[in-house]
């Protein structure tokens, strides 16, 4: 059957600093949150009406169809377009993989990650990394030999 091993040939301690490592970067990215939000709360409340829902809407359509970039910079807002999208698939099979690892095969002994559904998803994480590589890598070519503005 068709999967992928984990933490191969990672000894204990490995696996050990592996988790330290994780949690001391999701406790810096939580304090980062809390004191961004601590700090948005001690400002003073608008004079003009805020509308936090119709605003959060366009922030998400500018972000996922990458318009604002690809307004200034086509080239630009079309390299950004496999970067974003790469990433976010690869979190999510990060995610995925986290689910199974962590939560549903050591309390529920069920697990997913093998057979048709690794394969496919497996070509898909592949082609978001590709999408991100390529995306990157143009981005730094652009850099290095035309440089921008």
């Amino acid at each position: 059957m068709e999967t992928r091993e984990l933490f191969w040939e990672i000894t204990p301690l490995g696996y050990a600093l592996f988790y330290a490592v994780a949690s001391v970067a999701m406790a810096a990215c939580a304090a980062g949150v809390a004191w961004s939000v601590f700090r948005y709360t001690r400002g003073r409340k608008s004079p003009v009406p805020v509308h936090p829902w119709r605003g959060f809407r366009r922030m998400l359509a500018d972000v996922f169809s990458q318009r604002t970039i690809r307004r200034r910079d086509r080239a630009a807002g079309h390299a950004h377009t496999p970067i974003l999208y790469g990433f976010l698939l690869l979190l999510a099979a990060t995610s995925i993989i986290t689910v199974e690892y962590d939560i549903s095969e050591p309390l529920f002994g069920f697990t997913f990650w093998h057979g048709t559904f690794y394969l496919a998803f497996s070509l898909i994480a592949d082609l978001a990394g590709l999408g991100l590589i390529a995306g990157t890598g143009y981005m730094m070519w652009r850099r290095w030999r035309t440089r921008p503005a």
